[in-house]
C-alpha cells in the first residue's frame, strides 16, 4: 500500500474506508466543507510503521483501514503460482469476483461487463482473449453508497475526499495481478490523462475506461474489441434481432419489452463445528409450451463434476462457460434479463413460456422453481415462492428501461 500510494500520487489509500463511512453517514450527497477537511486530515496521516527486520507493523492511528483494493489480486497471484507448480498442470484460470489470473498454455475468452446494464447476463461492452496475464475491473456499480437519497460511488478519491465520478468502469490487463488490481482502482479515481501517464510508466499495462457519459477510452494496444460508445447504455449494446419463422396469426415478441428475473440465493450459515457452507449451483433458463429449452440465461458453478446435481438442467443442456470481468458484487441478490430471444439470437413469438430456476448445493438440498407466464405484450409482475436455496424470486415483464 505504501508503494501504490506513492505510485498513484495518493489515489490509493487504505484509509479511504474512513471517507466511505463519512459519506454513508451524510444526510445529503455532499459533505459539508468542514466535515470534508476533517475527514481528509484523518485519512492523510501515516497510519502504520513497518519494521522489516522484525517483520512487525505498528498502528499509529485509530482511523478505520481496509486493506482491499488489490489484496484479492495478491491472493490470486499466490494461488496461481502454487497451482501452476503442481505436476500435470500446464494451464489455469482463476476468477475471484470478476478479477482473473490466466497462466500457462491457455487462452481464456473474457467478457467485460457493461457497468450500466441492469442484469448479470446483459451483453458485454468488450471481449478479449487472455493468456499469461491478469485482468481486473473496478467501478462505481454493484456496490455504490446511498447518501441523502442518492447513489454515489463507493470508490473514494482520498486526495479530494470526493467519491469517484468521472470513470464508472476501469478494466486493466497486465502480466502481474497485483498491478492490474491496483491500477483498476487507481484508474477509477484518476483522470484519463493521469491514467495514461501512469500506465506509460508501467510496461505491459493495457486498459479500457468507461466515462460517466458512456465514452470508452482504451490504451494504444488494448487487446480486445469494444462496443461503440453510443451502445454503452443501461440496457447493453443493441443488436439486430431476427424473427423466428412464425405463422401469420402469431405475434412476435415486442423488442421494446423484456423480462427481469430477480432472485436471492439463500445465505446458509454453518454451525460452530461444521465446515463452511458451500455455495449452490444455480441454473436459470426458459422453455416453450412443449417443454423445449429455448434460452439459457445463467449457469453458476465451480466444479463441473457436480453439474449433474442440477438434474433438470443437466438432462436438457450442454453449454460452454466463459469468464466475465466486472466490479465485485455484494453476495445474495441478482438480476437476470430475457430479451425475448432464443439461444440463436432470434426473437420468439408472444405466448406462454416457463421460467425455471434450479439450485443444488453440495452436501445440501435441491430445489426447482418452475413458473409459467403469458408473454402477450401486457406488462405484469409476479412474485414466486422461495425455498431453502432460493430465498426470494420475482418476475417483471416490462417495457425496457430508458437508456442513461
Amino acid at each position: 500500500f505504501d508503494h501504490w500510494r506513492a505510485q498513484t500520487n495518493g489515489a490509493i489509500n487504505a484509509a479511504a474506508e474512513h471517507l466511505s463511512q463519512r459519506w454513508q453517514q451524510a444526510n445529503q450527497n455532499q459533505l459539508a466543507e468542514t466535515d470534508l477537511q476533517e475527514a481528509l486530515a484523518v485519512v492523510n496521516q501515516t497510519h502504520w510503521s513497518l519494521d522489516s527486520e522484525n517483520q512487525t507493523v505498528t498502528r499509529l492511528t485509530n482511523a478505520p483501514l481496509k486493506l482491499h483494493t488489490f489484496a484479492k489480486s495478491y491472493v490470486l497471484e499466490q494461488a496461481a503460482a502454487i497451482a501452476f507448480a503442481t505436476p500435470g498442470v500446464d494451464g489455469l484460470v482463476l476468477n475471484s469476483g470478476g478479477d482473473l489470473v490466466v497462466r500457462g498454455h491457455w487462452h481464456e475468452p473474457v467478457a467485460v461487463a457493461n457497468p450500466r446494464a441492469d442484469a448479470e447476463n446483459s451483453a458485454p461492452i468488450a471481449r478479449l482473449s487472455v493468456q499469461n496475464h491478469a485482468v481486473a475491473t473496478s467501478g462505481d456499480y454493484r456496490r455504490s453508497l446511498k447518501t441523502g437519497g442518492e447513489w454515489v460511488s463507493h470508490i473514494m478519491d482520498t486526495r479530494t475526499g470526493q467519491p469517484a465520478r468521472e470513470i464508472i468502469s476501469a478494466t486493466v490487463v497486465h502480466p502481474d495481478a497485483v498491478t492490474a488490481g491496483a491500477l483498476a482502482t487507481a484508474f477509477s479515481v484518476l483522470t484519463p490523462s493521469e491514467s495514461a501517464v501512469l500506465a506509460a510508466k508501467l510496461p505491459g499495462t493495457e486498459y479500457l475506461l468507461i466515462t460517466q457519459e458512456g465514452k470508452s477510452i482504451t490504451s494504444s494496444n488494448w487487446p480486445g474489441s469494444t462496443m461503440p460508445n453510443a451502445e454503452i447504455t443501461r440496457n447493453g449494446p443493441s443488436t439486430t434481432a431476427h424473427l423466428l419463422s412464425i405463422s401469420a396469426k402469431d405475434k412476435p415478441w415486442n423488442p421494446n419489452q423484456e423480462l427481469l428475473i430477480s432472485l436471492e440465493v439463500a445465505r446458509i450459515e454453518a454451525g460452530m463445528f461444521e465446515k463452511g457452507p458451500h455455495r449452490p449451483f444455480v441454473a436459470v433458463w426458459i422453455e416453450d409450451e412443449a417443454g423445449k429449452p429455448i434460452r439459457q440465461l445463467a449457469l453458476w458453478y465451480n466444479k463441473p463434476r457436480w453439474l449433474h446435481d442440477l438434474r433438470e438442467w443437466y438432462n436438457l443442456h450442454t453449454g460452454n462457460a466463459a469468464s466475465v470481468t466486472s466490479a465485485t458484487r455484494s453476495p445474495g441478490q441478482y438480476t437476470l434479463a430475457w430479451d425475448g430471444k432464443d439461444d440463436k439470437g432470434q426473437l420468439v413469438k408472444q405466448g406462454k413460456y416457463t421460467v425455471l430456476i434450479e439450485a443444488a448445493r453440495e452436501h445440501g438440498s435441491y430445489q426447482l422453481i418452475r413458473q409459467v407466464m403469458d408473454f402477450n405484450g401486457k406488462t405484469k409482475q409476479q412474485t414466486l415462492n422461495g425455498n431453502v436455496e432460493i430465498a426470494t424470486a420475482a418476475l417483471d415483464y416490462r417495457e425496457k428501461a430508458p437508456t442513461r
